[in-house]
């Protein structure tokens, strides 16, 4: 996909001060977050494709999904923002 940025998440430093120690090593609610995410844009089938011999700081996790509803922009410039101030951004408080 020449052209196209990766999609790379970014987390907020107000999640990692609000979460501590308590980040590290938590996978699975993160995972379980994105599955969800996929099942409200109304996925029928939800793929997590997953390194073999364990996750380091090189791993890519892989997710696809059939679902409708954000354009590839929108994944990258919010969705992909943990702790993003999404009412604060868009002025719907």
């Amino acid at each position: 996909m020449a052209g196209k940025k990766d999609l790379v998440i970014e987390i907020e430093p107000a999640v990692i001060n609000g979460l501590g120690i308590n980040l590290h090593g938590r996978l699975q609610p993160v995972m379980s977050e994105i599955v969800a995410n996929s099942w409200d844009a109304d996925a029928g089938t939800v793929e997590i494709r997953l390194p073999e011999g364990g996750i380091g700081t090189e791993s890519k996790i892989v997710v696809k999904d059939d679902g409708t509803g954000m354009s590839r922009d929108d994944i990258a410039d919010k969705y992909l923002r943990i702790g993003r101030e999404r009412r604060a951004e868009e002025g719907t408080d």
